[in-house]
């Protein structure tokens, strides 16, 4: 006969209680070859009811409270033992864009949000560079530090967990690999504001770290704008030794044109051509200078006596003369009314009247001939002039010729010193430039002193965690068994078969 689910059911909550043997047959089931062989239900054991859970869970009751007092020792013997961590965070603002302080910047500011997101990540991955980390390992003695830097007696199996290669760190790599492994930072999306995390077991050491990290960070920044000023204020003067060769090169070529063809400036222009400015002036004066001298002389020739006469008035010596003959003519004149033409007074004021008008005619001719004289003199003068202009004029044509050429040379004598001023201002500027700090890096807010620590939780969470993970355990324990039993009989049935 064939057993039926109700049967099977009573025996599964028998093997729960532990009651029922699996090898046991059926005490009421006649014996024969038809009862020894055990028929499950079609489709395989019937489902697992809530009574049955029941009955496993109470048969493992023990268990249950056993492993649940193991999870709450284990619970309160992690909290108390393990080593404490402290976090202290820091919110650093981080302006993407450097403070303005030169009109001419050499690092380009970011325009564009995205520029700007971008600049701030590139930022935050310095915040936890190997470099930053350094300078605090440096700054703070962290190779100095056992937390850091655990005694190597401390570490029985620490080759087994060490660099790979075999070869042992020293203490500063050691600190910074250990120091890596506390620092933490990210931002927030669509944000400046980037959160620094930094724990240790000590609270006023995370603090100490934290901020040492943050001044770190700022330094490195600004050491690396610095570094970066200062490539280019390298670069600058490497073109600027260029620059000025080439400025000196294209001065002496200027020099060396004018002393191959005897070219001397004065007040920016070519002596020649000042020569022959003020040779042109004199020809112009010259030329005045004969044409009055011949009107002059003219005016004297054709006006004959009377007008050497006139123009003597003007001369001292005539004017004494004709003053002396006047009086001689008026004595004589009246003398002659009262004497006789041979009276002796009368024959001597005649012969002094005479001489008087002797030296007037004689000094009418040397007016003439002074007025010849400055004619001649004039156009002597002029000749002169017009000769040396003639000389000088060749000189000139030869000198505006090579003006042509050096007036190329000295554009770019020009061009070269102009190029050597800009940039040699433009490197002061960068040198100046590098020893100012510009990054806008802000701490928004300090860390505080944690006052309690972030690993592991509180003592009463891992005793409550560790009581509720071991009765999940003995309770999963206690159903494993029982369902382990249930399908005894079906194997053992099925070999049989």
């Amino acid at each position: 006969m064939y057993v039926s689910e109700a049967s099977d059911r009573s025996e599964s909550r028998a093997a729960g209680r532990g009651l029922l043997r699996r090898d046991a047959p059926d005490a009421g089931a006649p014996r024969g070859p038809a009862t020894r062989q055990w028929t499950p239900p079609r489709g395989g054991l019937s489902p697992v009811d809530a009574a049955q859970v029941l009955a496993w869970l109470r048969g493992a009751l023990w268990l249950i409270v056993a492993l649940a007092m193991v999870g709450m020792i284990a619970g309160m013997a992690f909290g108390t033992l393990a080593k404490p961590r402290y976090t202290a965070t820091v919110d650093i603002l981080v302006d993407p864009g450097n403070l303005q302080v030169v009109a001419d910047d050499p690092i380009p500011q970011a325009q564009q949000s995205d520029a700007q997101l971008l600049a701030v990540e590139s930022r935050l991955r310095v915040l936890t560079a190997r470099a930053t980390l350094a300078d605090v390992v440096a700054a703070l003695h962290l190779d100095q530090d056992p937390e850091f830097v655990p005694p190597s007696n401390a570490l029985p199996f620490g080759s087994l967990f060490g660099n790979g290669a075999g070869v042992p760190e020293d203490a500063a790599t050691t600190a910074l690999r250990s120091l890596a492994q506390r620092v933490s930072a990210g931002r927030e999306q669509l944000s400046y504001v980037v959160t620094l995390s930094v724990w240790t077991s000590d609270p006023q050491k995370s603090v100490n770290v934290a901020n040492a990290v943050t001044a770190a960070f700022k330094d490195e920044l600004a050491k690396s704008e610095a570094d970066a000023i200062g490539q280019a204020a390298t670069a600058l003067d490497d073109r600027l030794n260029a620059l000025k060769t080439s400025a000196a090169a294209a001065a002496e070529k200027v020099d060396a044109f004018k002393r191959a063809h005897n070219l001397v400036e004065a007040g920016g222009q070519l002596t020649s051509t000042i020569s022959m400015t003020q040779l042109n002036t004199q020809l112009l004066d010259a030329r005045a200078k004969l044409n009055d001298a011949q009107a002059h002389y003219q005016q004297l020739v054709a006006g004959g006596a009377a007008a050497a006469n006139a123009e003597a008035l003007d001369s001292t010596t005539m004017s004494a003369l004709r003053t002396q003959y006047s009086t001689l003519k008026q004595q004589v004149d009246s003398l002659s009314q009262t004497l006789g033409p041979r009276h002796p007074t009368l024959v001597a004021l005649k012969s002094q009247l005479v001489a008087a008008q002797q030296q007037i005619d004689r000094e009418t001719a040397r007016i003439v001939q002074a007025a010849k004289q400055q004619v001649d003199q004039a156009q002597a003068a002029l000749a002169a002039l017009q000769k040396q202009a003639a000389a000088a004029s060749a000189t000139v044509f030869k000198d505006n010729a090579a003006q042509v050429e050096l007036d190329q040379l000295q554009r770019d004598a020009t061009t070269a010193a102009t190029l050597y001023e800009t940039f040699l201002s433009r490197a002061r500027a960068v040198s100046q430039r590098q020893q100012i700090d510009t990054t806008n890096i802000r701490v928004i807010s300090p860390p505080l002193l944690p006052d309690s620590r972030s690993y592991p939780p509180r003592t009463v969470l891992l005793v409550a965690a560790g009581l509720l993970a071991g009765a999940a355990a003995g309770a999963g324990i206690g159903v494993g068994v029982g369902l382990l039993r249930r399908q005894g009989p079906l194997r053992r049935n099925k070999s049989h078969a």
